[in-house]
């Protein structure tokens, strides 16, 4: 997704396309391809570091993704949207120092949950696309025809738009209680007064009726006295804080580079403690632009 401002849905090249053949054309492919950009051959598969299964598109295809993934970010979101360009996980948590009381889910298989049929109706309903083209659109974003590509550029703004309605919801529940509410992905956060377990209960059950899940062991409250982890980052009354977790990690990486046997490992581990710098870096900076909050200090 795209940094604020941004446009609406009915200036999006992508609004009311009444034909395949101008769909092509807005997508910068040639109508009589189309069917070779569905079969599985346009996926890289393979299984991550941590377990996980990533459907990475490739060739032509890999292009029209990041096509569709860029008119996508262009869309206005909600401000409760954290995942979008000017903002990050650290301003994400940064939303919910001092609110008191926190409480936190996030949806379970957020991208291969978001089915087939999902990603028609967006491009249907919300596009009022012609039902032809919504079907060709879902088709070409859809792995298998089946569901959102877990590695795929378009799949983080669409699985949004998918399920706007629901965050919606839980947004609007979010407001009645005086709360506030932020979405890093399938991360929901929502802190103040009214985040109790009973208002946990009920956005999880709003996630059950638009027919997903919410994960048990991401369910947590936390009161208000306590820091919270949010999306990494631990939010206290007054700051931001880099997680002991992180600074053990830093330490440990420190000792191995004094004890490295070869340049390339020693370069590798640099290479892992700069971005790891970099990390206490963007908390740093967050609670120096905020006067609330005092300085991190590594």
């Amino acid at each position: 997704m795209s940094a604020r401002p941004a446009y609406p849905l009915n200036q999006s090249p992508l609004f009311r396309l009444s034909s395949k053949r101008r769909a092509a054309e807005v997508l910068g492919i040639d109508l009589q391809e189309i069917e070779q950009l569905l079969g599985e051959r346009n996926y890289r598969v393979f299984v991550n570091a941590k377990g996980r299964t990533i459907q990475h598109p490739i060739g032509e295809l890999a292009g029209v993704h990041k096509r569709i993934a860029s008119l996508l970010g262009r869309l206005k979101v909600p401000s409760y949207v954290r995942s979008v360009k000017g903002e990050s996980y650290v301003s994400n948590a940064g939303s919910h120092v001092g609110n008191g009381p926190l409480i936190k889910t996030d949806i379970a298989q957020f991208y291969p949950g978001t089915n087939f049929s999902a990603v028609y109706g967006f491009f249907r309903r919300d596009m009022e696309c012609a039902p032809d083209v919504a079907h060709l659109l879902a088709r070409l974003c859809c792995f298998r025809q089946r569901h959102l590509p877990t590695g795929s550029y378009l799949s983080g703004p669409l699985a949004f738009f998918a399920h706007r309605a629901m965050f919606d919801r839980i947004y609007c529940l979010a407001l009645e209680r005086g709360c506030v509410m932020t979405v890093y992905v399938d991360d929901i956060v929502i802190s103040g007064v009214g985040a109790s377990k009973e208002l946990l209960y009920r956005v999880r059950g709003l996630i059950r009726a638009a027919g997903r899940t919410s994960k048990d062991d991401k369910s947590k409250t936390f009161p208000a006295h306590k820091p919270k982890t949010v999306t990494g980052v631990i939010v206290t009354s007054d700051a931001l804080r880099l997680p002991n977790s992180r600074h053990k990690q830093m330490h440990e990486t420190r000792l191995a580079i004094r004890a490295a046997g070869g340049d390339r490992e020693r370069r590798s581990l640099r290479a892992s403690l700069r971005g790891r710098r970099q990390e206490a870096s963007q908390i740093a900076k967050w609670n120096v632009r905020n006067p609330e909050s005092r300085e991190f200090e590594e």
